[in-house]
């Protein structure tokens, strides 16, 4: 809502218990594994998003649904998600139709689209990205809300100026987050090696949070792997 509010947009909420009645960590436990996929980002969440939809979109008449990309074609290790156009745009409800926007760009590069449009126009932009929170805050330890952080972070800009309220308090917490088991336990999207090999570029490179990161084997291994595997541009 604050989002919609700085920039003049009009705002709707959709209420919903999908993430109550399954039991991802199980699911997780079951499939993760076998398929190196975790259950949301490799079975469920464009089926889910877009269908949260429906019941808006028949009451507004809508007729084209927007869902933006999760992952670009430039890189083809990310092409095995839940959420691709050939799935996505193969959904039909009351007549709408849905487009898989912005497939050309990936999610650093959208962050970074964003760093600049707040370089432009001389103001924060708060950002909603957390999973666990449902207050409207980011709680800055989800691994959504630190990929998103370290995200920013990679394109040169500090994550206080788009929502995140980073304090001392916090800050030791991902620290702890970042040093602890639990971190490599909590699925980690596969664009984590962009932001890696970002980051080690960027002015936040000594930043203790970035430094702490870094030297961790996962992104060791993930800027490796980011490496050797991305696709050159076409």
């Amino acid at each position: 809502m604050e989002f919609s509010n700085q920039f003049g947009l009009e705002y709707s909420e959709i209420y919903s218990t999908f993430k109550a009645f399954l039991r991802q960590y199980k699911l997780n436990a079951d499939y993760a594994k076998k398929v190196k996929q975790t259950w949301w980002h490799g079975f469920h969440h464009g089926f889910v998003l877009i269908g949260l939809t429906a019941p808006l979109a028949w009451v507004l008449g809508v007729k084209r649904i927007f869902i933006s990309s999760t992952h670009s074609y430039k890189d083809y290790r990310f092409n095995r998600a839940a959420s691709h156009p050939s799935l996505d745009e193969s959904i039909r409800f009351f007549g709408a139709r849905v487009t898989h926007y912005d497939y050309t760009v990936s999610r650093q590069e959208k962050v970074g689209f964003i760093c600049q449009q707040k370089r432009t126009l001389g103001r924060n932009i708060s950002l909603r990205v957390c999973w666990e929170q449902r207050t409207g805050i980011n709680c800055c330890k989800c691994e959504k809300c630190l990929r998103t952080i370290f995200a920013i972070y990679a394109e040169n800009m500090d994550p206080n100026m788009f929502g995140f309220n980073i304090t001392d308090t916090i800050m030791n917490d991902i620290l702890a987050i970042i040093n602890d088991d639990s971190f490599e336990k909590m699925g980690l999207s596969v664009t984590w090696g962009d932001i890696a090999v970002r980051l080690e570029k960027s002015k936040y490179s000594n930043h203790l949070l970035v430094k702490a990161l870094l030297d961790t084997d996962k992104m060791k291994k993930m800027r490796k792997s980011f490496r050797q595997k991305i696709r050159p541009h076409c």
